[in-house]
């Protein structure tokens, strides 16, 4: 069983990927909230010395959303803490751009880190796919 935390500042695309994961088995932590997720993050690596196996964080370019902070910003503050250098990262992202998945994949991993972009809408299918391959990669390549 792997740990699993997902950010999405909607509740029912959040709620549809919590119970995805958790029907594969995977513990499941989330927030729709940039910075109670990274509080959350950060009180899980305390719990356990750990914290999450994966993070799953929707990007929106804040001027689509000035009041909230979006998953750019949580996964920079991650990443600024050290807590979380070697843990994996996917942005979930709709694509809204002309730039085709492998640009935004790229764009993403030099900016933020991330192992890989999930282009919304998504099925159940692609999303526990993406993770359980993710996770799979990970855990091999650390062994």
């Amino acid at each position: 069983m792997s740990k699993v935390f997902v950010f999405d500042h909607n509740g029912e695309t959040q709620a549809f990927i919590v119970e995805v994961l958790e029907c594969e088995g995977h513990d499941v932590r989330s927030s729709s909230d940039a910075t109670l997720a990274l509080k959350s993050v950060t009180a899980w690596i305390e719990e356990d010395g750990k914290g999450p196996d994966i993070i799953l964080a929707e990007y929106f370019a804040p001027e689509d959303n000035p009041q909230f902070r979006g998953g750019g910003w949580l996964a920079h503050e991650l990443k600024r803490c050290g807590l979380t250098v070697h843990t994996p990262l996917v942005i979930m992202c709709q694509n809204g751009s002309q730039k085709s998945a492998a640009a935004l994949s790229k764009a993403f991993q030099e900016r933020f880190g991330a192992v890989a972009y999930l282009p919304k809408p998504f099925t159940l299918i692609t999303v526990r796919d993406a993770i359980n391959g993710i996770l799979w990669a990970h855990t091999s390549s650390s062994s």
